[in-house]
């Protein structure tokens, strides 16, 4: 039975990937992927002896389920039962249960994430599927993304571009705002671990450091180049002073002071690319009305999770339910009547509109815990513990900011990036504040 517990754990990353990419998916049967996750568990037990490396984020996933399972019963807005199942038989399912499917994909990947770093003794094969991974998003942020009247000034350089289209899941595009906001959590990410491991060349010297030195440049400069075409404000505006913190902490002399300016010099071309007039005048008065309208449509927005939130402290409307007809239709946002507004465009916001007050504590109590595992790494890790807690916690903290003015809420296709960064620093954690730590296996990770 050990042998083949161990087999199924040496195929953890094609059955994460499984679940990830039909999670992923808008088809409501995407949660029955989710028992694969029940034969990783048993491996895990065989094994191990034990389901998972326990972190301290364990009781936050516990009270967010939970508030999920009492937004079932208690939550004044709910759909009807939505039939899963395939042709032999049709199973009815509460369309909160199918909603907290990508949540728990989070708590697979944040559990499996710790696992695989305490078998493998290092983190190195995780950062370099975030490298991948941070690669594809920055193909997909600049080659498949919606450009908006945002955009205009940058118009000749965009339509050099070719057009990937056809992304399962997106096969028009992706909306600007929302890929941008998945490049908020990877591009300082790349940026940090880029910059550790051409500092430390001569030291780290591994298949992963090679790979990491060449990838990490790479998937920054395509999520860099993808956010200045695509204008997100709220990402860059997030992305900037997180890139200028990477750099402050992990460079030194004259090349903290050249980055520093780059970063700069980013800001400045920002800059003028926001006020730069467009051409013709008639574009000009659009792009000058898309900008009010975006302001004030943001403020109605608040002003409408606010008034759910008042009337609904404790249960917020219900699990992702700001987007709904009856909700939309009692508490408008007149700029957004005849189109789908999905969410509060801010995060903090949009927890409470889901889940009430409790809810917005449990998601404050993730961010809070999250940096309290960075903060603790920093302090007792190496050079390359210190590194990769930097570049976690500035990935985190750009999305922050992007959160203030707009959001992926954790019902989202876009989510998993959140988890993804939450499950990097439970991995480091696990490393740096080890608990009984199983034997080593040389075939798990990279060196």
């Amino acid at each position: 039975m050990k042998a083949l517990a161990r087999g199924i754990l040496d195929c953890e990353w094609l059955l994460l990937g499984a679940m990830a990419a039909i999670i992923w998916a808008g088809d409501f049967n995407r949660v029955w992927v989710l028992a694969f996750w029940l034969p990783l568990l048993g491996a895990r037990w065989l094994v191990e002896g034990r389901l998972w490396q326990r972190t301290p984020l364990d009781l936050w996933f516990a009270l967010w389920f939970a508030l999920g399972f009492m937004s079932l019963i208690a939550a004044p807005f709910r759909y009807a039962l939505i039939p899963l199942g395939g042709s032999l038989f049709l199973l009815p399912a509460a369309y909160t249960l199918i909603a907290l499917g990508r949540p728990l994909l989070g708590l697979v990947l944040v559990t499996s994430f710790a696992s695989m770093a305490g078998r493998a003794r290092r983190v190195s094969g995780l950062l370099v599927a975030s490298a991948g991974l941070a690669l594809l998003i920055g193909i997909l942020g600049l080659l498949s993304a919606q450009y908006t009247i945002k955009s205009l000034v940058l118009r000749p350089i965009i339509d050099l571009l070719p057009q990937l289209r056809g992304f399962p899941g997106a096969e028009g595009g992706f909306n600007v705002n929302e890929i941008a906001g998945a490049m908020a959590w990877f591009a300082p990410l790349m940026a940090g671990l880029g910059i550790y491991y051409w500092r430390e060349r001569r030291t780290e010297t591994g298949r992963a450091a090679r790979a990491l030195r060449v990838l990490t440049p790479l998937a920054f400069v395509l999520l860099a180049a993808a956010l200045f075409l695509g204008q997100s404000r709220f990402a860059i505006a997030g992305v900037l002073p997180a890139l200028a913190a990477l750099v402050w902490l992990l460079l030194r002399g004259r090349w903290r002071w050249a980055g520093l300016a780059l970063i700069g010099l980013f800001a400045i071309l920002q800059g003028l690319v926001y006020f730069a007039p467009a051409s013709p005048a008639t574009q000009a008065e659009q792009l000058s009305r898309s900008n009010e309208i975006s302001s004030s449509s943001r403020l109605e927005m608040w002003s409408s999770g606010l008034a759910i939130l008042r009337d609904f402290p404790l249960t917020g409307a219900g699990v992702n339910m700001y987007r709904a007809a009856p909700v939309r239709s009692r508490y408008p946002v007149p700029s957004y009547a005849n189109g789908i507004l999905p969410h509060a465009h801010n995060e903090w916001l949009q927890a409470a509109t889901d889940l009430g007050l409790p809810g917005l504590i449990v998601f404050l109590g993730f961010q809070i815990t999250a940096g309290w595992m960075l903060w603790r790494i920093w302090r007792r890790g190496g050079p390359r513990e210190r590194a990769v807690a930097a570049a976690i916690a500035a990935g985190l903290l750009a999305h922050m900011i992007y959160g203030l003015g707009d959001a992926i809420t954790l019902w989202d296709r876009f989510a998993f990036g959140y988890w993804w960064l939450i499950g990097l620093a439970a991995a480091q954690y696990a490393l740096v504040y080890p608990r009984a730590l199983p034997s080593p296996t040389p075939e798990q990770g990279l060196s």
